[in-house]
């Protein structure tokens, strides 16, 4: 599902029975999320907030008469407060946006691919629903407010490379237990685990 793609014709149809429609010169809607022709990449940009299945259908690669775009960005608070449940986001992928998941509060099981370099602040926030998440490995920041008030979220496993936690990163995280520091950790920033009241076990890097 990471590596979904479709071809809209010209005629205003998209092959594998997707739902298109287009909304400007630059910017389409496809299984009822908005979608930005950018240069030579996409950029998803927002949702149909009332038709929005719980388990979306992003694509990786779209054909537009016969033109390539890979999807590439996920911008700020692109699913703010979408009532998904799961996702799968595009393996082309490589920069998520400020809150572009904050208030998903039904949100359960996300996957990201490792090619993700960048994470916006409050990516995650109040994601209430999520219990637990891969972080791609080439990732070298969690930064501000990421998981904040993540309420289900239980274990966290930190990629190698990442070097920096934000401040309030895991604030609230009231079911965390266990955190694995062991890679290149070395900054964790204010109030990053505060309130973390069943925090039992934390694993320093050397």
């Amino acid at each position: 599902e990471a590596n979904m793609s479709v071809a809209i014709n010209a005629d205003g149809t998209a092959s594998n029975g997707a739902v298109y429609s287009q909304i400007d010169a630059t910017r389409f809607m496809l299984d009822f999320v908005k979608y930005e022709v950018d240069g030579s990449h996409l950029k998803i940009i927002g949702y149909d907030n009332d038709n929005l299945p719980e388990v979306p259908k992003l694509y990786a690669l779209v054909s537009i008469d016969g033109t390539k775009y890979k999807t590439r960005i996920i911008r700020y608070a692109a699913f703010a407060g979408a009532r998904i449940t799961s996702l799968v986001l595009p393996e082309t992928v490589t920069d998520i946006g400020l809150n572009a998941f904050s208030d998903c509060y039904y949100l359960q099981e996300l996957y990201i691919p490792d090619g993700v370099r960048v994470l916006g602040q409050g990516v995650f926030r109040r994601c209430t629903s999520l219990m637990s998440i891969d972080l791609p490995k080439a990732l070298t920041m969690i930064p501000d407010y990421s998981f904040y008030a993540c309420h289900s979220l239980r274990e966290v496993h930190l990629p190698k490379t990442v070097t920096t936690i934000g401040s309030y990163a895991f604030g609230d995280c009231k079911s965390l237990r266990s955190v694995d520091f062991s890679g290149g950790l070395t900054a964790i920033g204010e109030y990053a685990f505060r309130n973390c009241a069943l925090l039992q076990n934390v694993d320093f890097p050397k």
